[in-house]
């Protein structure tokens, strides 16, 4: 049959066409009210294709904010994930071809991700106590430099909330809020870079990162162009200095 109803029943191997090598197809969706999802991986390559609304997506180990017209594309054996929903989500899923000898459906590390979780849902997608970013001295904020891109996108992303905007195997663009940086693996000392991030809350960010288990310094009140200032320093585990403030 040529026409698959996926809002009655998937896409599958006993009502896909003979000539037909996807694996699966289908609708799924994960609600503000109680919705679930489990971490999980394939056998295979997999595309989501959002058609409504918008959430926070785990792939290839990075968090990602996803909305209506975007494509997320997952290799085999990458787990991936639906950290939290920004409003009503839904995308239609689409499994590549599934190798000789391989395995159908949604596969775990383990029987803790097998049991799915809570998503919860975050209203709004962006975060407002972000406003801005800059870098400090000769610092371009858009080229800091780190070591390896990989473990340093798992800091910024995990420990300090950032999501991927773009990624190549040498950079990435990370937002926050109103706060943009790019990363670049390069050959620069990470330890003589420094930027600046506008925020409404230091306490909050402060506590926050307290929290996620970095050591930030103490607020400082300080004066720049006539102008009070609550301050505290922070420093990445590659030795980038974060000087974060609240204009008062």
């Amino acid at each position: 049959m040529p026409v698959i109803h996926t809002s009655q029943h998937p896409l599958a191997a006993g009502n896909r066409p003979d000539w037909c090598d996807v694996t699966s197809a289908g609708i799924f969706r994960v609600s503000t009210d109680g919705g679930r999802f489990d971490r999980h991986y394939h056998d295979f390559d997999e595309y989501w294709l959002i058609f409504s609304g918008s959430a926070r997506i785990l792939t290839e180990e990075c968090e990602f904010d996803v909305s209506r017209g975007d494509i997320v594309c997952t290799r085999a054996g990458d787990e991936h994930d639906v950290l939290a929903v920004y409003q009503d989500f839904a995308a239609w899923w689409f499994e590549g071809p599934c190798p000789e000898g391989g395995r159908t459906g949604h596969l775990h590390r383990d029987a803790a991700a097998a049991r799915g979780h809570d998503v919860p849902y975050v209203p709004g997608s962006s975060d407002t106590n972000w406003l801005a970013a800059g870098g400090i001295g000769a610092t371009d904020p858009m080229a800091v430099p780190v070591n390896t891109i990989g473990p340093s996108l798992a800091f910024y992303t995990r420990i300090l909330g950032f999501t991927v905007v773009s990624r190549d195997a040498k950079t990435a663009h990370l937002k926050r809020g109103g706060a943009e940086i790019g990363l670049v693996e390069n050959k620069d000392d990470p330890q003589q870079a420094s930027c600046w991030f506008a925020v409404r809350d230091v306490e909050q960010l402060r506590a926050e990162f307290v929290s996620a288990g970095i050591e930030p310094g103490e607020i400082d009140l300080q004066e720049w162009d006539g102008r009070k200032h609550r301050v505290f320093f922070a420093k990445e585990p590659y030795g980038v200095c974060f000087c974060f403030s609240q204009a008062l």
